[in-house]
Protein backbone atom coordinates (compact mmCIF):
# COMPACT_ATOMS: atom_id res chain seq x y z
CA UNK A 1 0.00 0.00 0.00
CA UNK A 2 0.96 3.74 -0.41
CA UNK A 3 -0.05 7.02 0.58
CA UNK A 4 -2.78 8.92 -1.74
CA UNK A 5 -0.55 12.41 -2.26
CA UNK A 6 2.59 10.69 -2.78
CA UNK A 7 2.70 7.60 -3.70
CA UNK A 8 5.13 7.01 -0.35
CA UNK A 9 5.45 2.73 0.94
CA UNK A 10 3.25 2.17 3.89
CA UNK A 11 4.53 -0.69 6.39
CA UNK A 12 2.76 -4.10 5.47
CA UNK A 13 1.90 -6.14 8.55
CA UNK A 14 4.33 -8.72 8.43
CA UNK A 15 7.01 -7.28 6.13
CA UNK A 16 10.70 -7.85 6.19
CA UNK A 17 13.27 -5.12 6.48
CA UNK A 18 10.62 -2.60 8.06
CA UNK A 19 13.67 -0.24 8.67
CA UNK A 20 14.68 0.01 5.16
CA UNK A 21 11.04 0.78 3.99
CA UNK A 22 9.76 3.55 7.14
CA UNK A 23 14.01 5.00 6.96
CA UNK A 24 13.49 5.60 2.92
CA UNK A 25 9.70 7.27 3.18
CA UNK A 26 11.19 9.43 5.69
CA UNK A 27 13.89 10.40 3.52
CA UNK A 28 11.37 11.39 0.90
CA UNK A 29 9.09 13.30 2.91
CA UNK A 30 11.64 15.43 4.59
CA UNK A 31 12.72 16.32 1.16
CA UNK A 32 9.11 16.86 -0.29
CA UNK A 33 8.36 19.24 2.70
CA UNK A 34 11.11 21.26 1.54
CA UNK A 35 9.13 22.64 -1.46
CA UNK A 36 11.94 23.66 -3.33
CA UNK A 37 12.36 21.72 -6.80
CA UNK A 38 15.74 22.73 -8.44
CA UNK A 39 13.96 23.20 -12.59
CA UNK A 40 11.54 21.87 -15.09
CA UNK A 41 14.32 19.90 -17.44
CA UNK A 42 13.87 17.53 -20.30
CA UNK A 43 15.95 14.30 -18.73
CA UNK A 44 17.38 14.09 -15.42
CA UNK A 45 20.85 15.15 -15.33
CA UNK A 46 23.79 13.47 -15.09
CA UNK A 47 25.50 16.17 -12.39
CA UNK A 48 23.62 15.17 -9.20
CA UNK A 49 23.95 15.61 -5.52
CA UNK A 50 21.92 13.63 -2.45
CA UNK A 51 18.07 15.32 -2.31
CA UNK A 52 18.04 17.11 -5.74
CA UNK A 53 14.64 17.31 -7.28
CA UNK A 54 13.20 17.90 -10.26
CA UNK A 55 10.32 18.00 -12.76
CA UNK A 56 10.16 16.13 -16.06
CA UNK A 57 8.78 18.45 -18.60
CA UNK A 58 5.69 16.79 -20.92
CA UNK A 59 8.25 16.80 -24.13
CA UNK A 60 8.33 14.32 -26.50
CA UNK A 61 11.70 13.64 -25.07
CA UNK A 62 10.59 12.17 -22.16
CA UNK A 63 8.32 8.52 -21.62
CA UNK A 64 4.95 9.18 -20.83
CA UNK A 65 5.21 7.55 -17.37
CA UNK A 66 7.92 9.86 -16.66
CA UNK A 67 5.97 13.29 -17.51
CA UNK A 68 5.04 15.61 -14.63
CA UNK A 69 6.46 13.75 -12.33
CA UNK A 70 9.00 14.85 -9.20
CA UNK A 71 12.14 13.30 -9.06
CA UNK A 72 13.85 12.97 -5.97
CA UNK A 73 17.77 11.71 -6.08
CA UNK A 74 18.20 9.78 -3.06
CA UNK A 75 20.21 6.66 -1.76
CA UNK A 76 22.18 6.85 -4.97
CA UNK A 77 19.07 7.11 -7.33
CA UNK A 78 16.23 8.96 -9.09
CA UNK A 79 13.00 7.96 -7.11
CA UNK A 80 9.63 9.09 -8.98
CA UNK A 81 7.19 10.78 -6.79
CA UNK A 82 3.56 11.08 -8.48
CA UNK A 83 2.44 14.62 -7.58
CA UNK A 84 -1.15 14.63 -6.02
CA UNK A 85 -3.79 17.21 -7.55
CA UNK A 86 -3.15 20.49 -5.68
CA UNK A 87 0.90 20.04 -4.52
CA UNK A 88 2.59 23.56 -4.57
CA UNK A 89 6.11 23.78 -4.89
CA UNK A 90 8.48 26.45 -5.75
CA UNK A 91 10.69 25.83 -8.80
CA UNK A 92 14.08 27.79 -8.20
CA UNK A 93 14.98 27.76 -12.13
CA UNK A 94 11.26 29.86 -12.60
CA UNK A 95 11.52 31.89 -9.30
CA UNK A 96 8.09 31.10 -8.90
CA UNK A 97 5.74 29.19 -7.43
CA UNK A 98 4.04 25.97 -9.37
CA UNK A 99 0.41 24.27 -8.45
CA UNK A 100 -0.29 20.83 -10.34
CA UNK A 101 -3.70 21.19 -11.30
CA UNK A 102 -5.41 18.24 -13.64
CA UNK A 103 -2.23 16.86 -14.98
CA UNK A 104 -0.41 19.83 -15.70
CA UNK A 105 2.32 22.17 -13.89
CA UNK A 106 0.96 26.01 -13.73
CA UNK A 107 2.32 28.83 -12.13
CA UNK A 108 0.89 29.38 -9.43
Amino acid sequence: MKTLNYQIQLLSQNQAMKEFTINHSLNKISWLLNRAIIDFTAELPAQKSEGDMYIITASNQAPAEMRNKIFIYLDGDWQMIEPGERALFYISGKKAFYIFLQGEWKAA
